[in-house]
């Protein structure tokens, strides 16, 4: 295996295996797939300033439109492990704009529907795009940029991530506030086309060789160091989302829900931002320590 794919994560030694080498791609083509991170974590965050609007228009409870963010979690979860196993000898490009189009799909379903169960489906297309997305996309920098820049591009891609949650929520409380939330998934069906043209046009042929089936995903689970990290994830990504329920409870007559928003994720995505910026800068020149 060619030494310069060999420092993806412990999914991409799955994912890139067994591929020949490509000439390094442009810094557009990794700026595309940050801009399809950007997207999906628009998306998968839009309904948390939007609950009580939809809850209203579809006549149902607040608790129950909360499946809305619950439902995509549990099913990315599933989708994303599954993804390597049943698509890895696909065009990692075809992949990636074939996810986008479930994506935009949900958007507009959503947008579109009338009753809660057909919002909820929408959403369900969201979890099984979202976990093969970020599978993909995660794993793609050491392929795009070889070397040690493979490590500066995946840390671009992942700063979608960052850009989503300081503008990507408060965006779509602003225009469900002054349109109605509607719009809101309208505006990421349109987001979501614009980033999918920019990912046909820029991003070069990646294509997958090599396949991991289920048994090989679920013998990571036996390293102790990859349960480490697993545990280490669930406990920031759930202190991570359980702090979404606070700003609602924030009493603030005189500011809008949208610039609330602004104001709780900003200092979030601001550590997101340096700490990504920091790991693409300090990482390539530096031996990773074991877990």
């Amino acid at each position: 295996m060619p030494k310069n794919l060999n420092s993806g994560t412990a999914v991409s030694r799955f994912e890139t295996a067994g591929n020949v080498e490509i000439k390094p791609a442009s810094w557009w083509a990794v700026g595309s797939v940050s801009l399809g991170s950007f997207a999906t974590v628009t998306t998968e965050f839009l309904p948390v300033g939007l609950l009580p609007g939809i809850a209203a228009d579809l006549g149902t409870r607040v608790s129950h439109v909360g499946l809305m963010m619950a439902v995509p979690g549990i099913l990315a979860a599933i989708s994303a492990p599954s993804c390597i196993a049943l698509f890895s000898h696909v065009d990692r490009k075809r992949l990636l704009l074939g996810l986008l189009s479930i994506l935009l799909a949900s958007n507009l379903i959503v947008a579109l529907s009338s009753q809660f169960w057909l919002t909820l489906t929408g959403r369900v297309l969201l979890g099984f795009a979202l976990g093969g997305f970020w599978t993909i996309a995660g794993s793609l920098g050491p392929r795009l940029r070889p070397g040690k820049e493979g490590v500066k591009a995946t840390a671009y891609i992942l700063a979608g991530v960052s850009i989503g949650t300081v503008a990507g929520i408060p965006a779509g409380t602003l225009i469900g506030e002054a349109f109605g939330w509607r719009a809101a998934f309208e505006t990421a069906a349109v987001v979501t086309v614009a980033v999918g043209l920019l990912i046909a046009a820029l991003l070069p042929a990646l294509p997958g060789k090599r396949s991991a089936g289920i048994k090989q995903m679920l013998s990571l689970a036996s390293e102790q160091k990859i349960r480490r990290m697993f545990a280490a994830a669930l406990l920031i990504y759930v202190g991570h989302f359980a702090a979404y329920t606070l700003p609602p409870l924030c009493r603030t007559p005189r500011i809008s829900k949208a610039r609330r928003w602004g104001c709780c994720c900003l200092p979030l995505a601001s550590q997101q931002s340096l700490a990504i910026w920091l790991a693409g800068h300090w990482l390539p020149g530096t031996r990773r320590p074991r877990c």
